[in-house]
């Protein structure tokens, strides 16, 4: 099997371990100035406190600042979620495909979709 062959089914090896696993396969072979990333991908569904990365980094910052919003547009799901210490936390979620934004109305922040 030639290289490039082998390359080829190790990344629809990956591509399928990931699907398997719940992960939706955003982009394959994004080229940036930086060189190529083979696989973009992203969980589909809201994986809890204890292990979404953007959760518990806000809790961290949470130990030493008060903070009421956290506003993420990394996750491609829109979520807004409420520490029990009173923070909020917005994944806006994917609003080229999916209108979701939020909005300050001068005394709360909501997540929102597009009519």
């Amino acid at each position: 099997m030639r290289r490039r062959d082998t390359g080829i089914l190790g990344e629809k090896l990956a591509r399928d371990f990931l699907k398997k696993r719940g992960y939706r396969i955003q982009e394959t072979n994004y080229r940036c100035p930086e060189g190529e990333i083979d696989i973009v991908a992203a969980h589909k569904d809201f994986l809890g406190e204890d292990k979404e990365a953007l959760l518990i980094y806000a809790k961290s910052i949470l130990e030493t600042q008060n903070t009421d919003y956290f506003i993420f547009g990394h996750r491609h799901i829109a979520i807004s979620y409420q520490f029990q210490a009173g923070a909020q936390v917005i994944f806006l979620g994917d609003w080229v495909n999916k209108g979701s934004y939020a909005e300050w109305d001068g005394k709360s922040l909501t997540l929102k979709l597009l009519d």
